[in-house]
């Protein structure tokens, strides 16, 4: 067992009680996003695929005809098989994926690439099991959202990036290892051949709820206010 394996079990454990037995419902942006910009193909692999919720959608609405996973926690691994998948408890850390070269044509990585010790390798590995002209779909929390600048420049404090009470309880952060700008995944994505196509907004309910309202998506496309009004920098490339 990696010493990442506790950790991850202890996170993943409410969550699989709180979201129960069943077809995913919906409610996570990054999940809901992800399902829209998805089109069809016929290999998907979902690097951190959690209890499937992801790819359970994609294969019930025949949109996949195969989804792997891969996964830290063992319990979650295992929901995301009794959901379809064909997922595997795997430690993103320990080095190349169990897939043969160019064995996807698309990959999914949501909220993964800031818990890794080394995103370099993750997306090295993620390159080499895309098929040439494959689509990556890539999520990860933004350090130029607003609310966090505030954090930072204001209240004199680290913006802590995980929205989840019982990640920050236990592990610093939700075990957010890494910090990303927009301009940080492109850079990184272009130096290991992934071709960055559109950037999209992740903006927070809070945001939209609040007294801004609609107002708040009109002001998020502005050049210069998209990047600090969205709380995800979600991203689709192509090898």
């Amino acid at each position: 067992m990696s010493e990442e394996q506790p950790v991850y079990r202890a996170i993943w454990k409410p969550k699989l009680e709180s979201e129960g037995e069943g077809p995913y419902r919906g409610g996570n942006l990054r999940i809901d996003l992800a399902l829209r910009v998805l089109g069809r193909g016929t290999r998907l692999l979902d690097v951190g695929c959690g209890s499937g919720a992801l790819g359970s959608v994609l294969l019930s609405s025949g949109r996949y005809e195969e989804v792997h996973g891969l996964e830290l926690s063992e319990e979650a691994a295992a929901r995301a098989r009794e959901r379809g998948l064909r997922a595997l408890a795997f430690n993103l850390n320990a080095g190349r994926f169990p897939y043969p070269d160019g064995s996807f044509d698309t990959v999914t990585c949501l909220a993964v690439i800031e818990h890794v010790f080394d995103p370099r390798r993750l997306l090295n590995e993620i390159a080499r099991v895309l098929a040439p002209g494959g689509t990556l779909v890539l999520d990860t929390p933004n350090i130029r959202y607003a609310k966090h600048l505030w954090a930072l420049l204001v209240r004199r404090r680290f913006p802590i990036t995980a929205g989840d009470a019982e990640d920050l309880r236990l592990a610093y952060d939700g075990g957010h290892l890494h910090y990303f700008t927009y301009r940080d995944i492109a850079r990184l994505l272009n130096d290991r051949g992934l071709k960055p196509e559109r950037f999209f907004r992740i903006l927070p309910p809070r945001l939209l709820g609040g007294g801004l309202g609609a107002p708040a998506g009109v002001l998020s496309r502005i050049p210069g206010l998209s990047e600090l009004m969205s709380a995800e920098i979600f991203v689709t490339a192509r090898r």
